[in-house]
């Protein structure tokens, strides 16, 4: 990069968390569900997510049926994790059958899959060639990440640098990292009434599992897609 390349400044301005009336596109930093000033993990064991979402997004959020409801949970746990031939893996700790719910929980972190930095191909005068748009992309997404990674409570953020990172020598800085290694695309819907486990039946082989989001609880569910046995390892992919 340029050695006098600077990012631009991000104006940040607080408001209170229930406002909706945000312009579509403007870019807002906020946790779902609200969380009081004084509430801790203790009040609510089921947590948090911190976003980056444009205001569209939020109002759509805030305005599901039913939001925000309490997670559903496994009558037991199903899993644990474990060291695997891949590294770290999912592991069942029961027989489970097509449709069973694996586990669900609220992200860490949830931001735009195509989210809009302002990398620009000129800076004060100086013309960026491809590879230092794309070094800036990078860092634009690194501080606007960690601004949400952030406001997280300290439990999760410690939570969050724990995951892998497996971005650690292409410009990724160590939140852009973690984020591009363990994200996972989820399409949001907020007015879905079909049973998610209606879709599973039809699933072939491999995987043995996959992932719902759910608006209303604003939680990712894990189903399994065909029987797996206790001490078998858990695939989406």
């Amino acid at each position: 990069m340029p050695k006098d390349y600077k990012l631009g400044e991000l104006e940040l301005v607080i408001q209170d968390a229930n406002i909706v009336d945000y312009p579509d596109e403007l870019i807002v930093f906020t946790t779902i569900p609200p969380q009081r000033m004084d509430e801790t993990s203790a009040d609510n064991p089921d947590l948090w997510s911190e976003c980056l979402l444009y205001g569209k997004a939020k109002r759509a959020i805030l305005a599901t049926p039913g939001f925000p409801a309490p997670i559903l949970r496994p009558p037991q746990v199903r899993h644990c994790i474990a060291p695997s031939a891949y590294g770290m893996g999912l592991f069942s700790t029961q027989d489970l059958g097509i449709g069973d719910l694996i586990l669900a929980e609220r992200p860490l972190l949830v931001y735009p899959t195509m989210m809009r930095i302002h990398a620009p191909m000129y800076h004060r005068g100086l013309q960026l060639d491809s590879a230092q748009q794309g070094c800036a992309h990078l860092d634009e997404g690194e501080r606007n990440l960690k601004i949400a990674v952030d406001r997280m409570m300290p439990e999760a953020r410690s939570a969050y640098f724990e995951l892998h990172d497996s971005h650690t020598e292409d410009g990724s800085g160590p939140i852009m990292g973690r984020a591009r290694t363990n994200s996972i695309a989820l399409k949001f819907s907020n007015n879905s009434t079909k049973d998610e486990r209606d879709s599973l039946r039809l699933s072939g082989l491999h995987p043995n599992a996959t992932f719902r989001f759910h608006a209303a609880s604003f939680s990712c569910r894990l189903y399994a897609t065909r029987p797996i046995k206790a001490g078998e390892e858990i695939f989406i992919s």
